[in-house]
């Protein structure tokens, strides 16, 4: 016969705990919930467990920044490594990257690497001399004018490709000719346009001479994504969005559904990140959500929200996990799934964040931040259970799946397998 726990005179009795609920760092924490804890995870639950052990992956000397697309690639000093593969080289610092295509994007450097051709090079092109003559020409085997640029002994194909739109400075006979029009065809040493592109000197060609520049250029992006066979990005005013398909142009007026696109929003304030989610490119400001909505550029519009935005700092904080985006703003980590955003943070209790980085492997958030003592911890957000989980004091700078895992790279330089 089984009798029931015996009741101590300060009424005092025994429990059993077979049920935890993750972390809840709050006064009111409930039954089951833990006010504070150190490499648990949900992984089993109901049950409590400890959390997997890492695996470390390298240790950089200097490291500069970590991603994973079609493979593991990462900055150490002045090198950018693919596969563990030196593919060219970059300024020492901090990195973001960007994906498109078979292209890898490094800024703030404007450099790519193409995985399919083995390629390394600048986003940017730029020729200078001091003679360039301005004719008549082609276009595509048919008399034009006014529309030929000619240099002796240059091979333009060395500088730019049919398609780019350059930037012409310098002239000063006739200023009206720098301008940024679209190279249509390049014949070794001649760049040929549109048709009376160019102002001649009574129909006939004429020499400028002085410092001459053509270049292609990118924006100063401080954030980018990729969304819709385009890389967006923006630096603190202005969205961009590339032509299509074409990570190096950026100034393509051209009137056809593949040009480039700009767009200076008129909300206060400056933007602090960008993600691509659910077929959108989406920028975020401390207090504002804009959503980019259209597929071609006469369909562009940018629409915005006065909501809880991104935290100034928190850029990296942006994942998707359970497709939910999780992010950082100044009030806690919120959720968004198109609307508008709702925190998840209460299991945080008061307290507050900042510089927070994460990282995703599907179905669980991780995300690295320092709290209002300066500390750095990393915590898990399961969407399966809903429920947070408190690790150790890993500061991470950046965050990469690849291959069925989550890599972590800290302030040290190591990286981290974290599942």
């Amino acid at each position: 016969m089984r009798l029931p726990g015996a009741v101590y005179a300060d009424r005092i009795t025994k429990g059993k705990q077979i049920k935890f609920r993750g972390l809840n760092h709050r006064v009111g924490a409930g039954d089951g919930e833990i006010w504070d804890m150190l490499n648990l995870t949900g992984d089993h639950y109901p049950v409590l467990a400890v959390r997997e052990k890492r695996r470390k992956y390298k240790t950089l000397a200097e490291p500069g920044g970590l991603s994973g697309w079609d493979g593991l690639c990462w900055v150490d000093g002045t090198d950018f490594l693919y596969k563990g593969e030196v593919k060219g080289q970059v300024t020492a610092g901090r990195k973001r990257f960007g994906c498109m295509g078979p292209n890898i994007v490094i800024l703030p450097d404007k450099c790519y690497y193409n995985v399919e051709t083995d390629t390394f090079g600048s986003m940017e092109a730029s020729w200078t001399g001091d003679k360039l003559t301005f004719t008549n020409g082609l276009l595509y085997d048919e008399v034009a004018s006014a529309n030929a640029i000619y240099a002796e002994g240059v091979n333009w194909s060395d500088w730019f490709r049919e398609g780019d739109a350059v930037t012409i400075t310098g002239c000063t006979k006739h200023p009206e000719n720098n301008k940024t029009p679209i190279i249509r065809e390049i014949k070794e040493d001649i760049l040929y346009f549109y048709e009376d592109a160019f102002t001649l000197e009574n129909g006939e060609e004429y020499m400028e001479t002085g410092e001459l520049s053509l270049k292609r250029t990118v924006p100063d992006l401080k954030f980018i994504c990729q969304n819709e066979n385009r890389l967006w990005g923006c630096d603190d005013t202005t969205i961009y969005a590339s032509k299509w398909n074409d990570i190096l142009n950026w100034n393509v007026y051209d009137g056809l559904d593949s040009d480039s696109w700009a767009l200076t929003p008129g909300t206060p304030g400056h933007f602090t990140g960008c993600i691509s989610y659910k077929g959108y490119a989406i920028f975020f400001k401390e207090d504002w959500i804009c959503k980019v909505y259209g597929s071609v550029p006469s369909e562009f519009a940018a629409l915005g929200t006065a909501s809880l935005g991104l935290a100034e700092g928190s850029d990296r904080s942006l994942a998707v996990a359970g497709e939910v985006m999780f992010y950082l703003s100044r009030n806690g980590i919120m959720a968004y799934t198109g609307g508008i955003p709702q925190s998840i943070g209460e299991a945080f209790g008061t307290e507050r964040f900042r510089s927070a980085v994460a990282g995703s492997d599907g179905l669980k958030y991780y995300v690295s931040m320092e709290d209002e003592s300066g500390d750095c911890w990393l915590y898990v957000y399961d969407t399966r259970t809903g429920m947070w989980h408190k690790e150790d004091r890993t500061r991470a700078t950046h965050f990469a799946y690849y291959d069925g895992a989550v890599y972590c790279l800290n302030d040290k330089g190591e990286i981290w397998i974290l599942g």
